[in-house]
């Protein structure tokens, strides 16, 4: 494993790295504020720089990620390059399910969730398994590109998704 993409979650004596307790403090740790309050303090203490690098790294390829992580607010690195179109597949060992116009095929929203929350598991389970572990390879993040609402209209590329169906599952 490259030494770029393991980063460091122990200190040396093999110990879990603790957020110091000065950085508990900040907002944009405090679940019990809105969403866009804990964005925009999280955003406003970020240099320009840092966000240049969070948004550009964790994606794929040699150069993609992962994100570096910003130590002083107590932000560790991520990979956000997961694809989940057919579940966590690219990452190893975990259920296939089949494309999204298999899926599309059943007319049932209950599957389809049932295959979302099965996929969720799955990446939750393996991103922490790989942060533990410091890997940051490519379908190691929690950020998955899956299933797109892609509405088919002209009859003769085949079955057309029903677009009544489509309004629910969305």
């Amino acid at each position: 494993m490259s030494e770029d993409k393991k980063c460091k979650e122990r200190e040396d004596d093999g110990s879990e790295l603790r957020i110091p307790p000065y950085l508990a403090d900040y907002p944009f740790r405090n679940t019990s504020l809105s969403w866009k309050e804990r964005v925009d303090d999280l955003v406003s203490r970020l240099t320009m720089e840092e966000i240049m690098y969070q948004m550009a790294r964790g994606g794929a390829g040699i150069h993609g990620g992962p994100a570096p992580a910003v130590y002083r607010l107590g932000i560790g690195p991520y990979q956000w390059n997961t694809e989940c179109l057919r579940g966590d597949v690219m990452a190893g060992n975990a259920t296939a399910f089949p494309e999204a116009i298999g899926l599309a095929a059943t007319f049932s929203p209950d599957l389809i969730f049932r295959v979302a929350e099965a996929t969720a598991k799955e990446v939750r389970a393996k991103h922490n398994n790989d942060v533990r572990h410091g890997y940051y390879y490519d379908h190691t993040g929690l950020s998955c590109f899956s299933p797109v609402i892609n509405i088919m209209r002209n009859p003769l590329w085949g079955r057309n998704q029903d677009s009544c169906l489509i309004g629910k599952m969305r």
